[in-house]
């Protein structure tokens, strides 16, 4: 799986837990994973931040 960023900064302590939690064990699964993913309205306004967002591909 690749992880998009790599690291997360240690201000988000509890974030960067799960993070590396994560790439330990879906480090050799097919997909990707990303950290403040960013979902956009329609018309461009930023509608939310996804923490994590884990894209699995079987």
């Amino acid at each position: 799986m690749e992880f998009y960023p790599q690291n997360i900064d240690n201000a988000h302590k509890a974030e960067k837990f799960v993070w590396e939690k994560l790439k330990k064990t879906f480090n050799s699964e097919p997909g990707m994973a990303f950290h403040r993913f960013q979902l956009f309205h329609k018309n461009g306004n930023l509608e939310k931040e996804i923490d994590i967002l884990i894209v699995h591909h079987s």
